[in-house]
Parts: C-alpha cells; sequence; structure tokens
C-alpha cells in the first residue's frame, strides 16, 4: 500500500467568516500528483462527525462553517494509507 497523501492545508488557512471558519487544502501523493474524490472528513475530538467532502478533480478541499476548537482531521483514498492529522481552529 502506498504512503499516504502529503496534506497541504495551507497552513491550515482558516479564513474567519462570523465565529466560523474555512479549512482549505489541497490532497496530493508523494510525487505531488493530485488525488481528486479523496475524502476528507473532519471529526470532533470525540468521534462525531463535523463536516465532510471529497476534493476537487485539482485535489483541492473547503471545509466551511467550522467552528473553532480541536478536531481530527482524516483523508481516505482508494490504495492509501489513510492520513490522520490533529488541527485546532482558531482566530490566532
Amino acid at each position: 500500500m502506498k504512503n499516504l497523501l502529503t496534506v497541504l492545508l495551507l497552513a491550515a488557512a482558516f479564513c474567519a467568516s462570523a465565529q466560523t471558519f474555512t479549512i482549505k487544502g489541497k490532497i496530493v501523493d508523494d510525487k505531488n500528483a493530485s488525488l481528486p474524490g479523496a475524502n476528507v472528513v473532519l471529526s470532533y475530538p470525540w468521534g462525531e462527525m463535523a463536516a465532510a467532502t471529497a476534493t476537487e478533480p485539482n485535489g483541492s478541499f473547503e471545509l466551511k462553517g467550522v467552528e473553532k476548537g480541536g478536531y481530527s482531521l482524516v483523508v481516505k483514498f482508494l490504495g492509501y494509507e489513510d492520513l490522520k492529522k490533529e488541527v485546532t481552529v482558531s482566530n490566532k
């Protein structure tokens, strides 16, 4: 199985919008090839899903309406190892 993906979160590009945030990023493999259709899931620490999406043809994704706090971000793509990152959303 291939080593998963590099997540370019654009420094977890959080954009403020009325006390909610947007997480933007791009999912690529170790050869910098985009992974279209990868599943991106943001979950609360207790496991409940907060937001989810699939990547665009260029590997980009956007999760809107995210509140401040700590989350687990999981990326899944067929044939690749799952990637899990802990992220913190804040306005700092």
